[in-house]
């Protein structure tokens, strides 16, 4: 074996500290995200990361925890694509990965105890804590791991888009995984912290969709669709136990039932609120806390390059030049988020990219539908039947009228919607969000995911050639022109960066402020 690094666990408890952010207001009182959320801050910072709302909140201090949250399609975070719903309830709480990424951006053992990297970055060997349990009473051993990344990497999600490097995945012996990579991957080590890391049963993937199976320190006991996710403390856990017996997810119909079950003290935690006007109704009841948590999720416009008229690059452009992104910040965002031009990949921390090839600018935009030849273009948008989107429909249909197009909404059922738009591609233009789990190298699938087109050889081999390098500088550099060409080909139009925000009941200690994915973490979750 090559020479090695070694890299061991020296924190057993993840960090509980933030930063404080500054308040943020605005006088509009829309609200919130377009699938799409929002970011900013909150009046009265009561501590580093943790913002004061307000009263109803305390109530019985239970040994359960009520938790509203959007419903997932189901649990499949390999093969659905649901990757996002699914993340909230399981990722740390459910189901482990190998590695546990910090606040800072630097990785810690979590089921690995170590791992080492060979010097050419091109071998890691994972040794496994002894005597760690799976909910159905099994241990973890090698083999499952060798069958976790497997049948990962087989899936058809962004889960098994870093493991495309893998060439091998060997068993050494009962405790200890080697993977061997075509190339050295920046974004291999990341995702051992993410969806492709998480760990399940050797024989047990084609459960995972309704019942998964992990060794977090809450077991998946019941899944009542369209009600609730009920988890139960899992008794048997490595690490230390969670302070609530059990933790139920309640499915509520939108951001204003979260809202009002909040107040009413029939729920103690809104995991995910993206309806950020509604804020103001919790910010002055002391018995509650708004919590923000940075994060790495991108908002977004798809533009389906299939259609014949998106196609034409030129028309694309002349869409992203219509576009006023504080506009809709201000307007369907209540101004709770930071305007973005150009994506940005979690693996390039070092790179603030400012750089903006399709500022706002109309009269451009008409000028390049001309070019086109294209008069009285029509484009359809689709989009998740919730207020915000209509909201962003609204906003988006006045901008594009500004330069000669017309906007035609059509809101769906959110199950229609996804099958729709992301299983058949049929639409023209969707509303989307790009959660912190999307790295540039997922983005440029052939043909994409969403967008239906195949980006540029130079574009692709700028990717490769970043994620290979060793050399932390050059990667950046890469990186940096690898984005502003993504950025011009305009297959789909950023719109702004968005951190999580979550409403929790005062009393509640432990909240983690910050997200390694989209997860809500239940480790050190107790009362005061």
């Amino acid at each position: 074996m090559s020479e090695l690094t070694e890299h061991r666990s020296h924190r057993r408890r993840v960090r509980r500290t933030g930063r404080t952010r500054p308040v943020r207001r605005t006088a509009i009182g829309i609200a919130a995200a377009v699938l799409v959320l929002a970011s900013g801050s909150c009046a009265g910072s009561d501590s580093a990361g943790e913002l004061q709302g307000g009263s109803a909140g305390g109530g019985t201090q239970s040994s359960s925890l009520v938790v509203a949250y959007r419903e997932p399609l189901n649990y499949d975070w390999i093969n659905s694509g649901t990757t996002v719903g699914s993340g909230g309830p399981l990722m740390l709480n459910v189901v482990e990965p190998l590695l546990e990424r910090m606040e800072d951006g630097s990785f810690e053992p979590l089921l690995a105890e170590s791992y080492e990297v060979s010097a050419d970055g091109r071998e890691y060997v994972f040794t496994l804590r002894d005597g760690v349990l799976f909910h159905d009473g099994s241990e973890l051993t090698a083999d499952d791991v060798v069958y976790s990344l497997e049948f990962t990497k087989a899936g058809n999600t962004i889960a098994a888009t870093p493991l495309e490097v893998v060439d091998a995945i060997e068993k050494i012996d009962e405790s200890t995984v080697k993977v061997t990579l075509s190339t050295p991957s920046n974004v291999f080590l990341l995702s051992m912290a993410r969806l492709s890391g998480m760990i399940f049963p050797e024989g047990s993937g084609d459960q995972i969709e309704t019942d998964p199976v992990g060794t977090g320190p809450y077991d998946f006991a019941e899944w009542r669709q369209g009600i609730e996710t009920r988890l139960e403390r899992f008794d048997d856990y490595w690490g230390e136990a969670p302070s609530f017996e059990n933790v139920t997810w309640r499915f509520l119909a939108d951001d204003n039932a979260a809202v009002n079950a909040v107040l009413a003290g029939d729920i103690d935690v809104i995991a995910d609120l993206q309806s950020f006007e509604l804020l103001e109704r919790v910010e002055g009841d002391a018995g509650l806390r708004i919590v923000e948590s940075p994060s790495e999720a991108t908002s977004l416009l798809w533009l389906n390059a299939n259609d014949p008229v998106l196609a034409d690059q030129r028309v694309r452009a002349a869409i992203a030049h219509a576009i006023d992104r504080q506009e809709i910040i201000d307007g369907v965002m209540a101004g709770w988020s930071e305007p973005q031009c150009v994506f940005v990949d979690p693996v390039s921390d070092l790179i603030e990219n400012e750089s903006c090839p399709y500022q706002y600018d109309p009269a451009r935009a008409t000028e390049l539908l001309d070019e086109a030849g294209v008069q009285d273009l029509e484009l359809e948008l689709k989009y998740d039947d919730r207020t915000v989107n209509r909201l962003f429909a609204e906003v988006l249909g006045a901008q594009l009228a500004e330069v000669g197009i017309t906007l035609v909404p059509r809101a769906m059922d959110r199950a229609t919607w996804f099958e729709d738009v992301r299983e058949h591609g049929n639409y023209q233009l969707a509303p989307g969000l790009l959660q912190a789990t999307a790295t540039l190298d997922g983005e440029v699938a052939c043909p994409h995911h969403w967008t239906n087109d195949c980006p540029p050889d130079e574009l692709l081999a700028l990717v490769d050639e970043s994620d290979a390098t060793t050399d932390r500088s050059q990667m950046v550099e890469l990186r940096r022109q690898a984005l502003d060409m993504h950025a011009e080909w305009a297959h789909w139009i950023t719109i702004a960066r968005t951190p999580g925000i979550a409403v929790v009941r005062a009393d509640l200690r432990g909240v983690k402020p910050y997200r390694s994915w989209v997860e809500f973490d239940l480790r050190g979750l107790g009362w005061e």
